[in-house]
């Protein structure tokens, strides 16, 4: 047996020797993870000076700073365009009266306009969803019944058949709510005509711009920039202060500004209660309005999912639902076109009634969106300025003691205007014009209005205008000093600034906002380029660009793939590697606008596109929208690849009217 001092003399070694190879391991993997992260370091520093390079190299400084310059209203060349007598109800039966009215009671009576009927009767249509309206049960005028819903609908039947269909429209007063109401808390109403340029607005609504100027001392946000192609990022920017779109900013030597919701964040899940302004205002006491002429609105396209439940205290949602989805011929006939009536005006009525069914100390906040007036045709709003002059003129006293907002979302996307210099400019200029309760007019409230209208503003600052509104007004609690208009707020993490007070100091331009550089309306000076064959790698260019962003959103095999046909216009922008072009693609004839750069050397001409935003300047409603939705970016690029493959033994003019699967726009 071993004796014990030597058992105790090898325990000890072999602990030592334990301990020591513990030792050496910890230390061999302190020096290999050192090595490691000096290496990632280096590597994350080589990657970031890199990205800088990059950033550097791409960066276009014309963008830097800002000069504005008001567009004019008239030319020489708009003139020769543009029909100002042009009225698409001219022809309309103006001595029509519907059959069935709605008294303020709530009752279905017969006018005696017609008797050529078996009989007639009347229902309600209420809200079930966006997507569905909850019919009640027919009832017969005879049984003096009192509908209690907002949109009722009356039809008259002859042998089975239906003769005559109409909706009717009621505001039905709700009770107080148990929540207090604001006191002195002004109303606030928004009125939006899509698709209305700042130039436009003045061309087509002179006497209504200059009804509110001189009634109620509106002020024009002269250099309002559009910050997404279409009405979705526009409207929901400034209804709700988030970003739909990325902006990638290369051209401005700035990293991309990453969407605050994605697609499924902003159409697959339902908007009840985060951020939607009217909501906000109803939670503080504000009865609220919301009505669009346009069945697919703001949040209900494309295909989007809306609001699970009813987002304000009135809407008007189910006559759409009826009247614009579902388009049965006998009410389109009797309360359509033919007998003068335009969906304009169904809003215009709607608010109204819902302005006399409460009391003015009632505070109210209303928001319609006209769709349809502006947006095909540059020429039928010049119609509308009297019904709009006489909207306002009507409703004097309510509007004089409230915030108003007569606005669009940008200007005309397509058309013959959208081809002149002008244009070009106004697509990405929208009308703005707010107006303040009058009680608030001597207060630093309408002097900083004025002075900003004069800078460059964004659909963020709409927004964050709203929100200091019901912050100021709406809050029972207010913090000391809030309604010193003369101090700058600013939120953290919004992306715009109050317009009530005075902007945060510092440069305003398209690199310093939220402005993608391909809609910045920043004068800059440019020349019009003679099109000779070393130009034609820009139509490569943009056609790549658009197929390849097809590919990103994986829906490259379901639509056809462009090419360039013919270039049709190129502008260099001086001062810069940049041209501004318009290319005609095939298939579809698509004419598509698009920033490229001048990467060539040596004299050698070699094209790249360099902004993600592709404008398409000719409908296209008949060729695209071959998938739910693509980020509403690549709808407009390219026709679905089986109706090319259809349309392949067909002329052009067959292959550019077809279409291939459901429309949304």
């Amino acid at each position: 047996m071993m004796p014990r001092d030597i058992r105790f003399f090898i325990c000890l070694l072999l602990t030592a020797l334990n301990v020591g190879m513990w030792c050496l391991f910890m230390y061999y993997n302190y020096q290999h993870a050192t090595a490691l992260s000096e290496d990632e370091s280096r590597a994350t520093e080589e990657s970031i000076s890199s990205s800088l390079s990059n950033r550097d190299q791409d960066r276009e400084t014309v963008f830097d700073s800002c000069r504005l310059q008001e567009t004019p209203t008239w030319t020489d060349e708009l003139r020769a365009l543009l029909n100002t007598s042009y009225d698409p109800m001219s022809s309309c039966n103006r001595s029509h009266r519907p059959w069935t009215a709605l008294n303020c009671e709530g009752r279905v009576v017969l006018t005696g306009e017609s008797d050529d009927f078996d009989r007639c009767e009347a229902r309600c249509l209420e809200f079930e969803t966006e997507r569905s309206y909850k019919a009640g049960r027919w009832i017969s005028p005879k049984d003096d019944h009192v509908f209690k819903c907002e949109v009722v609908e009356a039809r008259c039947v002859k042998i089975g058949v239906t003769v005559y269909s109409f909706l009717h429209t009621q505001i039905v007063a709700k009770r107080e709510p148990k929540r207090k109401r604001p006191t002195n808390a002004p109303s606030v109403y928004i009125f939006v005509v899509d698709s209305l340029g700042a130039s436009h607005a003045r061309r087509v609504f002179p006497e209504t711009i200059k009804f509110l100027q001189e009634q109620f001392g509106a002020v024009d946000l002269k250099y309002m920039n559009k910050i997404g192609e279409n009405s979705r990022p526009n409207g929901i920017a400034g209804m709700t202060g988030k970003s739909v779109t990325d902006m990638k900013r290369n051209l401005l030597g700035l990293p991309t500004v990453y969407r605050d919701w994605s697609m499924e964040e902003s159409c697959d899940t339902f908007m009840d209660g985060r951020g939607f302004i009217l909501q906000d205002f109803e939670k503080l006491g504000y009865t609220t309005m919301l009505a669009e002429d346009w069945h697919d609105g703001l949040f209900n396209w494309p295909g989007c999912v809306g609001f699970k439940n009813q987002p304000v205290t009135h809407y008007m949602r189910p006559f759409q639902l009826r009247y614009g989805k579902e388009k049965p011929a006998v009410l389109l006939h009797h309360q359509g076109a033919d007998n003068c009536f335009e969906p304009h005006l169904f809003l215009n009525d709607f608010t109204e009634k819902f302005i006399k069914a409460y009391p003015p100390s009632t505070p109210k906040m209303a928001m319609t969106w006209a769709s349809y007036l502006a947006h095909d045709d540059a020429d039928a709003p010049f119609h509308a300025d009297a019904q709009y002059r006489a909207f306002f003129e009507r409703n004097r006293e309510e509007f004089d003691n409230s915030f108003v907002i007569l606005m669009g979302d940008h200007g005309m996307r397509y058309g013959k205007v959208r081809y002149t210099t002008i244009g070009k400019k106004e697509m990405n200029n929208p009308f703005v014009r707010i107006s303040i309760p009058r009680n608030l007019r001597s207060s630093e409230a309408l002097s900083n209005l004025h002075a900003n209208a004069d800078k460059l503003l964004t659909m963020f600052d709409v927004y964050e205008t709203l929100v200091d509104i019901k912050e100021t007004f709406a809050v029972q609690q207010q913090p000391q000093g809030r309604r010193d208009f003369s101090r700058t707020i600013a939120r953290l993490g919004t992306k715009g600034s109050s317009l009530l007070r005075p902007l945060p100091p510092g440069e305003r331009s398209c690199r310093s906002l939220p402005i993608p550089p391909s809609f910045c309306i920043c004068e800059q000076d440019r020349e019009i380029v003679q099109l000779t064959p070393d130009l034609d790698g820009i139509g490569t260019a943009i056609a790549k660009a658009a197929n390849e962003m097809l590919v990103e959103e994986k829906v490259a095999d379901i639509c056809a793939r462009l090419r360039p046909k013919k270039i049709i216009e190129v502008q260099h922008i001086k001062g810069s590697r940049l041209y501004d072009a318009i290319v005609e693609m095939v298939p579809g004839g698509g004419h598509f606008q698009a920033l490229v750069r001048d990467i060539g050397t040596n004299g050698n001409r070699s094209f790249v596109s360099v902004a993600p935003d592709i404008m398409r300047l000719n409908a296209y409603k008949s060729q695209a929208h071959c998938f739910k939705y693509s980020d509403n970016r690549c709808d407009m690029f390219h026709r679905c690849d089986s109706m090319m493959r259809l349309d392949s033994t067909f002329s052009d003019t067959f292959a550019t009217a077809r279409t291939c699967c459901d429309t949304h726009f």
